[in-house]
């Protein structure tokens, strides 16, 4: 018995996508003193997080 059908591994279609490709390490800015963050809640985490990617989209759109 033989099952005809294409490969698992390779793409044939995408539709809507974005692809980015990069000749230098994508990083997040880092600032020249270290410091500390408290956060006392899961919202404040939450908010933390946001901000960093914002902070990401920001210089990947530049």
């Amino acid at each position: 018995m033989v099952f005809r059908r294409e490969a698992e591994g390779e793409i044939k279609e995408v539709r809507d996508c974005k692809i980015a490709v990069f000749s230098c390490p994508v990083d997040a800015l880092h600032t020249e003193t270290k410091g500390t963050v408290l956060l006392t809640s899961a919202d404040e985490l939450t908010q933390f997080s946001k901000g960093e990617e914002n902070l990401m989209e920001k210089v990947l759109q530049r």
